[in-house]
């Protein structure tokens, strides 16, 4: 498992690295179009589509089938992606969850409401988004990966705001949510884990 983690991260390592120091330059413009805290979205998932790029590549250079020669099992495969897709989007709210307080203290705006709102809703949408896509990713083709994320993240968001709508207590709601998104995340790496074994990937 420490092996396949240590693969994809020093396969996406430049590439992070560069888009961090990139997304701090945009993060910066971005603040005076939108709230700060939004920035907590927008790493998360920028930095959670790497999971996309490996996946995608040890499917195209064969290394899935080959890699069934390895003291590996497939199952330890598709745990390192979850894993993996769980670290990069911590990672990302940790990122722009602090970059956005650098800017709301330089201009002495810091609202704890929309704080907590961004974080539970940024928590909320990669889990439940995570659910749908990994799995995704391992069988569909890689032209439809777009219209996969666009409709994973849309119900994401659609199911959040529908919580926060339904449900009058708001820290209900987000609790709920949250709670939500990180047992079908669960589940769906269970699912994928089981259907895994037989299928030729």
């Amino acid at each position: 498992m420490k092996g396949l983690l240590l693969k994809d991260y020093f396969a996406i390592k430049s590439s992070m690295i560069i888009l961090l120091i990139g997304f701090v330059v945009f993060g910066f413009g971005v603040s005076f179009y939108a709230p700060p805290y939004v920035l907590m979205l927008i790493a998360s998932i920028i930095l959670g589509q790497f999971v996309t790029t490996t996946i995608y590549s040890d499917r195209k250079c064969g290394w899935l089938k080959s890699s069934i020669t390895f003291p590996t099992s497939k199952k330890s495969h598709v745990s390192s992606k979850y894993i993996m897709y769980a670290l990069l989007c911590l990672l990302g709210i940790v990122v722009g969850l602090a970059l956005s307080i650098i800017i709301t203290s330089i201009r002495n705006e810091i609202d704890t409401h929309l704080l907590l709102l961004f974080t539970c809703m940024t928590t909320t949408m990669i889990f439940m988004s995570g659910a749908i896509l990994i799995p995704c990713y391992y069988f569909i083709k890689e032209e439809l990966s777009g219209a996969i994320g666009i409709l994973a993240y849309g119900i994401s968001g659609v199911f959040f705001f529908g919580m926060i709508k339904l449900i009058e207590n708001h820290v209900l709601a987000l609790t709920i949510s949250i709670f939500t998104a990180i047992i079908l995340f669960v589940i769906s790496w269970c699912f994928l884990c089981q259907q895994i074994i037989n299928r030729d990937i």
